[in-house]
């Protein structure tokens, strides 16, 4: 049983990473599916205590963005930027180059037609 309450909750949670859900709906579908998986028996006490204790420290952080800026993500950014390799200077040129223009919009999956319309034709030079 315990099993399945714990696929049911990382089932749900995937569902909603996957969909990339609202953050309301990541506030309030996680202590209601905990409480219902507890209180239909299919999670123990003790592992949902764990889980509802990860649930809490995650909603504090989420709620104190610098305390969440000090604690995580320096720490990692720190540590990201001792394992990464500085980036070379043609990288950096081409990272300055320019734009994406169009193809930005054509690759994003929803460009704005409009944009396109609205750029004047191309004309070559003597």
């Amino acid at each position: 049983m315990t099993a399945i309450g714990i696929l049911l909750l990382l089932i749900t949670l995937w569902i909603l990473a996957y969909q990339a859900a609202n953050p309301i709906v990541w506030l309030a579908l996680p202590p209601i599916l905990l409480a219902g998986l507890q209180w239909s028996g299919l999670l123990p006490t003790a592992l949902a205590l764990t889980f509802w204790g990860i649930y809490v420290v995650g909603l504090f952080f989420y709620l104190a963005p610098s305390l969440r800026r000090e604690w995580i993500t320096a720490p990692l950014l720190k540590q990201f930027r001792r394992v990464m390799p500085a980036i070379s200077t043609t990288e950096k040129e081409a990272l300055h180059a320019g734009n994406v223009w169009w193809d930005g919009e054509l690759f994003s999956g929803r460009p704005d037609w409009q944009q396109l319309l609205r750029q004047p034709a191309p004309r070559l030079t003597e």
